[in-house]
Parts: C-alpha cells; sequence; structure tokens
C-alpha cells in the first residue's frame, strides 16, 4: 500500500501492534492545528484466512484505544471481501452491508462500526462489487468522486478515487489511493 500526503502537513508512521508477515498495512497520522487523523490504510489478498482479518482489526482497535480526545481514524483499503454487499438507505451517507455471513467478515464489519466507522465507498468496480472500503467517523465530512485522469487506469477489479476529508474544520487534505 501507499499513502502520499500533501507536503506541509506533519504526518509520521505509527507503529503497529501486529507485525504478521503477510499484513500489508500502513497507519499514518496526519497532524492538524486542534486535531490528528490517522490514515489506517491496507491491502488483503483474496481468498486470506481469518487470522489476517483479526490481525488487521486488532491494530485498528489498538490504535483506537489509545486515541487521544482530538483524535480521528479512518479505515482504507482493498479488503477483497466480494460476498459482501453495500447498499445506501435513502436519507443515510453511507452504505449498509449485506450478506456478512462468514466470521472474518462479521468481526471485521461488527469492530468498526462499534467504533463508529461507516463505509463510504459508493463506486462498485466493473463486476458490480466493493473490493475498495472507506470507513470513516460517522459525523466526517468527505467528498469521494472519479478523478478526470488518474495515475493508474481504472481495471476490472478496482477504481480509482479521489477521498476529500474535510474533518471538523481543521484542515483540509486531498488523497489518492492506489489499491492492487
Amino acid at each position: 500500500v501507499l499513502v502520499a500526503v500533501r507536503r506541509g502537513f506533519k504526518s509520521s508512521l505509527c507503529d503497529i501492534n501486529n507485525h504478521d508477515g503477510l499484513l500489508d498495512q500502513l497507519i499514518i497520522s496526519i497532524s492538524g492545528v486542534n486535531f490528528s487523523l490517522f490514515l489506517c490504510v491496507s491491502y488483503i489478498p483474496p481468498s486470506s484466512p481469518e487470522n489476517l482479518y483479526n490481525a488487521h482489526v486488532s491494530n485498528i482497535i489498538s490504535l483506537y484505544d489509545n486515541l487521544a480526545v482530538n483524535a480521528y481514524i479512518s479505515v482504507l483499503g482493498d479488503f477483497n471481501l466480494k460476498d459482501i454487499s453495500w447498499s445506501k438507505f435513502p436519507y443515510d451517507s453511507f452504505l449498509s452491508p449485506h450478506n456478512v455471513n462468514h466470521n472474518h467478515e462479521i468481526n471485521f464489519i461488527d469492530s468498526l462500526m462499534s467504533l463508529n466507522l461507516v463505509q463510504v465507498n459508493h463506486f462498485a468496480n466493473q463486476l458490480n462489487r466493493f473490493l475498495d472500503l472507506i470507513f470513516v467517523p460517522d459525523d466526517c465530512k468527505y467528498q469521494i468522486y472519479k478523478p478526470l485522469l488518474s495515475i493508474s487506469p481504472p481495471n476490472m477489479h478496482h477504481v480509482p478515487l479521489i477521498i476529500q476529508i474535510t474533518n471538523y474544520n481543521f484542515f483540509s487534505t486531498f488523497a489518492v489511493f492506489k489499491f492492487k
């Protein structure tokens, strides 16, 4: 995974507790004037074992348990949860999961939602699946859109996206994420 932070923002790489050799996960702290935003970005290969999902969730929960008062988490990545369908209710800004059947799916979704994170990526891939998920705080201000030009072209499995997070009026940043 790759995270690029605009020059001028104070950012740092965070340590993660679970260093499973198969876990491709970065946690970046971006500090604003009065707040911090932690971006947890991951790639989980297709058909990964349950323990890989558990390691990912464990790192996020550990980070959350140690957050300062004015710190927030966003979780992004290619999680390859192809069997979960996501739908948006008319008055909600986030998507709700359906077909959550396997233990790793239940643990992953329940854990993130228990941290008041909601999934907001509404762009399905060409197979009408959501492999790339974006979880933000349920009171976060954000916009997600497809770029006119992209570093990497869209493919069958992934749609390049631009995520603009304007969180609590402490700064605005653009982040471009490329998933495998």
